[in-house]
Parts: C-alpha cells; sequence; structure tokens
C-alpha cells in the first residue's frame, strides 16, 4: 500500500490525499462444512461499543487498485467466488459515518460456482460511472450508480447489503436483455446440453432478482424472469429443428428457498416445426421430484414426417390437452389416480404407410 500527500494542503476539518495505490492485495474468506466462518479475535477489547466515525473528511482524487484478488469459498453451499481487480481509478470520499467510492474498473470473474455447478469462467468484466456508498453508522453498502460489461453485454445492476445478526439483509437485481447468442456465451454449459441456436438475430431479456438474509446457511430468495424471442433451436435428441421458438417465463426457488419448493414457471411457449406449432403454458415445481402442470396446444402437420420406417405421410392432427402430475410417474404411465390427463385430439384426413410392416392406416 502506498500514500502519497502533500502536508500542507491538511486543513482543519478535511484531509487530502493525492493518491492511494494498492497492489497485489488478496481478500479471502472461507465459510467451512459446517457453516462456520472464521471470527477475528481482537488482544484488546478496551473500545467496546464505541462509535466507528472518522471525525474528519478524508478525501483522494487517486485510489488506485492492481491486481487485487477475492477469494470467497462457502463448501456448506458449495459455492466459489474467484473474481481480481486488474486495474481501477476510484475517488474516494470519507465523511464521518459515510464512505462514498467512485470511479472505474477493469478486472475478470475467474469463477464463480453455485451448488457445486460452475456458471461462469474467465469473464472479463468492466465497471464503469460506478458510485458505491457504505454507511458505518446503519450497516450498509449500497450500489447507488454504475454498470457492468462483459463480451459485448451491458449488465444494469442493483445491489444492496444491510448487515442483520450473522448475515445481511440483501437486494440485488440485475438486468440485461439484447442478442440471445451473447447472452449464452457468459455461461457454462454442462457438457452433456448439446443445443445449437441458429438464428443471429434471436433476442433475450432477462432479470436476476435476489431478496432477503443471506447467512453462511441460509439461502434468499432467488428469482430469475426471462423471455426469449425468435430462436431457431437444433438438438441431436430432437427430430427436427424448433424454429420461432418464442418463450416467457421465471425460475424460482419457492417459499423455502430450496429445491423442494423451486418452480419454473411458463406463462407463453410457442415455436414451430415445419409447418406444426405448439402453444404451451406449463408449471414445473418440488425439483427433488418434478410435478408438472401444463396446457398443451398443437396442429401436426403429417406432410413434413420423415422417417426411416415411413414411406409417406400426410394430414392433421390437433390436440388440446390439460395435463397434471409427477414426471417420473408420467414418463412410466403410473395411471393410479395420481395423474391427471384431458382434453381433445382431432384426426384429419391423416394416411401414413410405413415401409418395413407395410402397414397402411388411413383416418379420413
Amino acid at each position: 500500500i502506498q500514500v502519497l500527500f502533500n502536508l500542507r494542503e491538511f486543513i482543519k476539518d478535511s484531509i487530502k490525499i493525492n493518491r492511494i495505490i494498492i497492489n497485489d492485495a488478496v481478500v479471502y474468506n472461507r465459510i467451512d462444512i459446517n457453516g462456520n466462518k472464521p471470527r477475528l479475535k481482537l488482544a484488546d477489547n478496551s473500545m467496546g461499543n464505541r462509535k466507528t466515525s472518522i471525525p474528519v473528511n478524508i478525501y483522494s482524487p487517486d485510489l488506485e487498485l492492481n491486481n487485487v484478488k477475492l477469494y470467497l469459498t462457502n463448501d456448506f453451499k458449495k459455492n466459489e467466488t474467484y473474481a481480481r481487480i486488474n486495474r481501477s481509478l476510484f475517488n474516494l470520499d470519507i465523511d464521518q459515518d459515510n464512505i462514498k467510492i467512485s470511479g472505474n474498473f477493469e478486472g475478470q470473474l475467474d469463477s464463480l460456482k453455485s451448488g457445486g455447478m460452475t456458471l461462469f469462467s474467465n469473464k472479463k468484466v468492466i465497471g464503469k460511472d460506478i458510485v458505491l456508498k457504505i454507511n458505518t453508522e446503519e450497516n450498509h453498502i449500497y450500489l447507488e450508480n454504475g454498470f457492468l460489461v462483459s463480451n459485448t453485454l451491458t449488465l444494469h445492476p442493483t445491489i444492496s447489503f444491510r448487515k442483520q445478526g450473522n448475515g445481511n439483509e440483501v437486494k440485488l437485481r440485475i438486468e440485461s436483455q439484447g442478442n440471445f447468442d451473447d447472452h449464452l456465451s457468459l455461461f457454462n454449459l454442462p457438457e452433456n446440453i448439446s443445443l445449437y441456436q441458429l438464428n443471429k438475430d434471436a433476442e433475450i431479456k432477462i432479470s436476476y432478482n435476489q431478496d432477503g438474509l443471506v447467512n453462511p446457511t441460509t439461502r434468499p430468495f432467488n428469482q430469475l424472469i426471462f423471455e426469449i424471442k425468435n430462436a431457431d433451436i437444433k438438438s441431436p435428441a430432437l427430430p427436427y429443428p424448433v424454429r420461432n421458438l418464442h418463450i416467457i417465463g421465471n425460475y424460482n426457488n419457492g417459499d423455502m428457498h430450496g429445491p423442494e419448493t423451486n418452480n419454473l414457471i411458463v406463462d407463453a411457449l410457442n415455436f414451430k416445426v415445419e409447418e406444426s406449432f405448439v402453444d404451451a403454458q406449463l408449471i414445473i415445481s418440488n425439483f427433488i421430484d418434478p410435478i408438472v402442470k401444463g396446457h398443451f396446444i398443437s396442429e401436426i402437420d403429417l406432410d413434413h414426417i420423415l422417417h426411416e420406417d415411413i414411406i409417406n405421410a400426410s394430414g392433421k392432427i390437433n390436440i388440446d390437452l390439460f395435463f397434471d402430475g409427477k414426471i417420473s410417474e408420467l414418463q412410466e404411465l403410473h395411471l393410479n389416480n395420481k395423474q391427471h390427463a384431458y382434453g381433445k385430439i382431432l384426426i384429419d384426413s391423416v394416411d401414413i404407410l410405413f415401409k418395413k410392416s407395410k402397414q397402411h392406416i388411413r383416418i379420413p
């Protein structure tokens, strides 16, 4: 740490520090598997609960952070955050109980894991017009202004931390919208997911919200609101590409803030497969043993169906179906009054000729 100042610039109630330079600092905090966090032991506790505000104003127009690393791990939640500020230039203003840090920085998110899953890695991040305020009297830290840039994306965060017991009352919101592929490139997708987005003009709009108490063992309420438009999806798991995908929905972790109360709510889902279309609404809850409830409407045009065992297919099938039950039981067709499915299926001039069996199905 280097501190540069001019004694002649010291006045009665204000101190100006020309430059503060912090190089190669490391901030490390680890919470163990039992949810215990490190405690600082003070050799002398004679200060008691005296107020910790600074009686004079301290100002520096040049606070530089270079190669400052942040390591945060929570073994109980299986969370990890490794980040760094490569270089930054801030203004520092301390006025008794209030600390204000403003300016710009360039950094990198080396790794971010949640629940043992890597969400982000090796992402460059630039912070612009940052204004961070700290009120030491109220134990409140909040971002008053600023935005983040990663790749070609601009992220607009709202952040607030207020000390509460052994944790913090957190309010976090991050919003972004723009090109779907650019957003997708931020995430580390699992290797077993083979999805390819084909339309360069596909769009996405997201809002991530976090609200509630965070301590070493509890999680706050989390919600991800999203909308995807004009996406074309291809996958080895799909017999045909999905075109013009439009989906509106949100994911949240429910009242208990855990997998047993997780919800995926899809308010609107529609797409085309060749000349067929699908419209649906659905709710998936309880991610331990998922329950699905939904409404599915589709018109299937058989004219475009090509299969190695089908010589020819024509006609249309219209489906309007409601369903409710556990995914595991629906898959295994355990229809034991726990699942519900009802609706209607209309068949119009269906004609299918199979190659191997030579079977010919015709429904006028």
